[in-house]
């Protein structure tokens, strides 16, 4: 019997997003962690944080496809980039958590953003945490659940009635690079989800989703003078296999 240290689990608060360029915007990666240590202090159930957990961030420009060297370099859990930082365009964030003391391979993920001139809502996707296959492998999800918001100020223009926010999700699967729309009805309350397709979130029926399976969730909102757009990706676990 050969027991090995589990791979750090990078956990990004945000998702692909379109965003004014006149708005400060935040990445937070702070629940990333190393699952073969303690996490949660046992007393007070307060978030640990792991100082040898190290960050690395780049951000890059998108054009047709070919993305440039890095304009921002930074480390630390959260990235901040300050209004009218960037330039209106496209742009790859790049995400790299690495534990150079614990032996375990580097972890990266990147997302992508969209700056826009003029106002557009934001909408920030929570880290998925929930898991993604049931504790018995007898189904293929375990109730995976996204959950968005918007910006303050977007959401203080609906509560006064001065906006009315429409949501729309839609679902692809990744084959060979490219998204292809995938053969999900959302709006199936009864066998697909339990949201519908029509709101903040999208929680998913146990078995809706199939194992193995890189999933992309995107969400867009209408109701304000330009629409908002954000997306995930979910990559689907499976049974264990081989021996």
């Amino acid at each position: 019997l050969i027991v090995r240290a589990q791979p750090l689990q990078l956990l990004v608060r945000g998702g692909d997003r379109r965003l004014s360029v006149d708005e400060s915007f935040s990445v937070d990666a702070l629940e990333s962690y190393d699952p073969n240590v303690r996490r949660f202090d046992v007393v007070t159930g307060e978030l640990l944080e792991d100082a040898n957990l190290l960050f690395s961030w780049s951000v890059r420009a998108v054009a047709n496809s070919t993305v440039a060297e890095a304009l921002v370099n930074a480390t630390g859990s959260v990235l901040q980039l300050p209004a009218s930082s960037l330039p209106p365009g496209s742009y790859a964030i790049a995400l790299t958590i690495s534990k150079p003391s614990s032996g375990l391979a580097a972890a990266s993920e990147t997302l992508y953003v969209e700056l826009v001139e003029g106002s557009v809502p934001a909408v920030v996707f929570q880290a998925l945490a929930a898991l993604k296959f049931n504790p018995t492998w007898s189904t293929n999800s375990d109730r995976v659940a996204l959950t968005t918001s918007l910006d303050v100020a977007s959401l203080a223009l609906q509560a006064a009635g001065l906006v009315a926010f429409a949501y729309e999700w839609k679902a692809f699967v990744r084959i060979a690079g490219a998204d292809m729309l995938a053969d999900l009805d959302l709006g199936d309350t009864n066998a697909v989800t339990t949201t519908g397709l029509g709101g903040p979130n999208l929680a998913f029926r146990s078995g809706a989703l199939t194992a193995g399976v890189l999933y992309r969730f995107a969400l867009t909102v209408t109701g304000s003078s330009q629409p908002a757009f954000g997306a995930v990706m979910v990559q689907m676990n499976r049974a264990p296999w081989g021996g």
